[in-house]
């Protein structure tokens, strides 16, 4: 009997001793740093880490509180708000023989005014522009700088809709507008710019024969096009036959450039082509055909008042002791058959208004 008992108390003792040794293999999880725990309704990132490696991590509003773990480190990503009211929500964390814990992360409600853009480039080609508002309740605009009232607004909703009321001109044009809540809370400004036309854009369009010394007395418009914007121009001389036909202008440095030598199309029968004539040395006359040769530029001059640009082409001496002097435009049954003349021109000028 005395060694049954015995042996009963000796069994115990080892269940006993193997009860408190699996106790004691449960850790405990604990936080050792967080980085933040409240945030503005524009939201944020935070981070926390943690004694234990190998946490796992739940959101409880996984809609706008991201979660992410990595070993023993937690990344959370608190997304904006744009509700006026507060939010708080629950991180749960759990590791391996670890009761889980919870991190509480609260967020403000949308306080203020948002605005997207805040700022707009306007053109000829764009004339209006909206500026989307995040607020709540009523806000009110005003303009803090609008030069002869270039531009205006219109309020739809909670969105802006600016204006500009001219076109583009010989100068910049910049404005500002002040979108105020009613809360009392800090305004945001909308800046507006309207940039002055590119002189390049000014040349586009008919330009009149101002002046033509040639014995021809050709007067045939000429019709700048875009080839590619802001450098070169198709130039298409209005004249019967080679109308449809262009040749090349360069825009350099703000002048007009055109050489010599090319080649302006065909209707598969009628070949047009144009060149420079020319001096050498200061005497003579030379046909200069070959592409570059010699070229001619000038330079755009506005006059304000009367609301016209001039370009009086010279020669621009590239060709050394060869000098453009004068237009030449010729048709043939192929390209440098001077078969038929066309048009002719010497000390051209244009002028066009703008």
């Amino acid at each position: 009997m005395k060694r049954t008992v015995l042996s009963l108390m000796i069994l115990a003792t080892l269940f006993m001793g193997g009860a408190c040794s699996k106790d004691s293999s449960v850790e405990t999880l604990s936080v050792l740093s967080l980085s933040s725990d409240s945030f503005t309704c524009k939201g944020g990132l935070g981070s926390a880490e943690f004694n234990l490696e190998g946490i796992s991590a739940q959101s409880s509003q996984p809609e706008w509180l991201k979660v992410q773990t990595f070993e023993s480190t937690l990344l959370f990503n608190v997304w904006s708000n744009s509700s006026p009211d507060s939010r708080t929500a629950q991180i749960i964390v759990t590791a391996p023989n670890a009761e889980p814990i919870k991190i509480s992360v609260s967020q403000e409600g949308f306080k203020g005014i948002y605005a997207t853009p805040e700022s707009i480039n306007f053109s000829d080609d764009v004339k209006t522009a909206s500026v989307a508002l995040v607020v709540y309740g009523e806000f009110s605009v005003a303009f803090t700088e609008n030069p002869d009232n270039a531009f205006s607004y219109a309020v739809d909703g909670k969105v802006v809709k600016f204006s500009v009321n001219r076109n583009q001109g010989r100068e910049n044009v910049s404005g500002r507008a002040v979108i105020t809540p009613a809360d009392g809370s800090d305004p945001v400004t909308i800046s507006l710019f309207l940039p002055m036309k590119s002189v390049y854009d000014y040349l586009i369009g008919t330009w009149q024969v101002r002046n033509n010394t040639n014995a021809s007395g050709h007067t045939y418009p000429m019709i700048f096009s875009v080839k590619e914007s802001q450098a070169s121009f198709n130039v298409r001389v209005d004249a019967p036959g080679v109308s449809p036909y262009p040749f090349t202008a360069e825009f350099i440095n703000g002048k007009v450039k055109v050489s010599t030598g090319q080649t302006m199309g065909t209707d598969g029968t009628t070949y047009y082509n144009f060149h420079f004539n020319g001096p050498q040395n200061g005497s003579g006359t030379y046909i200069y055909n070959g592409y570059g040769t010699v070229a001619m530029e000038a330079t755009p001059v506005f006059d304000e008042q009367a609301g016209t640009i001039t370009l009086n082409f010279t020669d621009n001496g590239q060709g050394k002791e060869k000098q453009a002097r004068d237009w030449a435009f010729w048709c043939g049954s192929k390209y440098w058959n001077f078969a038929s003349p066309v048009a002719f021109y010497t000390n051209l000028e244009l002028q066009k208004s703008y």
